[in-house]
């Protein structure tokens, strides 16, 4: 993980010192329907390529058994400048209430549902504005990006792709939200979709990442919202496979650039747990192959005799206490190597 100080530059205008503490790689605001609200989060972190697990909870969380003062990995220090940091809030101010609103309104069935030439759902809403909520999620986009840069975790985007998301986003935040909504230059820029779901059930088996599995569009999870940005002109072979998401969904009536107003995909919550699950899949078998690896190089093993032991046990301790498998592999990798 690199490690940062106040004398390091902001990352987003790389001019200023990054004073500010507590920065958030995904405003708080939009991710309390998955966490918790402030002091009573509840998250779960799993590194696949370094077979960690991670929990953390709140201070105010029951669950929390530990005094300790410590930050959720979404939260970081000297990351950006007090400037960038307050600009960045003004955005989030701008939508983070609104787009859960947005969810409460469609719940209720309260919001116009229209259908686009390829069957696909959408709302258009007039807050936020088009222009304000594809900077926002461009700035999502972009911290997600820079988090997965100071964890030592590969990045999908180029240099000059990612480079271009935080020229628009330090230049954009400076402008006044009029000069934003007005600006013609939003129609250029990365085209971009954005989904939701009706969200009726739990939201908490949300995540907040890029997708583990590079596709253009890129897959970003933004808790109880996804986008889909394109960085280049093609689009990726086994899209549905690698994403969970029907193909159907790349739809230019969804591109929010090519809209008139705010743009929102809906698809139903069968393909919105359906995408949950598949990035889960993924994730579980790259954990399950990289934890039998560890277990062969620890026991000596032969990797095939290492994946049995570990599975069988794992299958064990899942049927004896109905516990998430990721963390009874992690359990039987305990158990066999003590």
């Amino acid at each position: 993980m690199v490690k940062r100080s106040p004398e390091d530059l902001c990352l987003l205008c790389k001019n200023s010192k990054a004073d500010k503490k507590g920065s958030h790689y995904v405003p708080a605001g939009i991710i309390k329907m998955v966490i918790g609200e402030r002091d009573y989060e509840e998250l779960y972190t799993i590194d696949s390529a370094k077979t960690e697990v991670s929990t953390f909870f709140g201070r105010s969380n029951l669950e929390n058994k530990d005094v300790t003062i410590k930050k959720p990995e979404h939260v970081d220090d000297y990351i950006f400048c007090s400037d960038c940091e307050k600009k960045l809030s003004i955005i989030e101010g701008l939508c983070n209430e609104k787009l859960n609103n947005v969810i409460d309104e469609l719940k209720k069935g309260r919001l116009k549902i229209h259908k686009t030439s390829k069957g696909n759902k959408s709302i258009r809403v007039d807050k936020p504005s088009r222009n304000i909520l594809i900077l926002y999620f461009y700035s999502i986009i972009w911290r997600q990006c820079i988090q997965q840069q100071q964890l030592d975790k590969d990045t999908v985007f180029s240099e000059q792709f990612l480079e271009k998301l935080r020229s628009i986003v330090s230049s954009d935040i400076q402008k006044s939200i009029k000069e934003i909504e007005e600006s013609e230059e939003y129609n250029s820029y990365p085209e971009m979709v954005i989904i939701t779901s009706y969200h009726k059930s739990d939201t908490s088996n949300n995540f907040f990442m890029p997708n583990p599995t590079p596709t253009n569009p890129e897959l970003f999870f933004v808790g109880i919202y996804d986008t889909l940005i394109y960085y280049t002109q093609e689009h990726s072979a086994e899209f549905e496979k690698k994403t969970g998401l029907s193909e159907e969904i790349l739809d230019d009536e969804l591109i929010i650039n090519k809209s008139e107003s705010s743009v929102i995909g809906i698809i139903n919550e069968i393909q919105w747990s359906n995408k949950s699950k598949r990035v889960a899949e993924n994730e579980a078998v790259k954990y399950l192959h990289n934890l039998t690896r560890k277990l062969a190089a620890v026991t000596g093993w032969p990797y095939f005799y290492a994946r049995v032991e570990l599975t069988s046990l794992a299958n064990y301790f899942s049927h004896e206490f109905s516990d998430n498998y990721v963390h009874c592999l992690k359990l039987a990798y305990q158990k066999l190597t003590n």
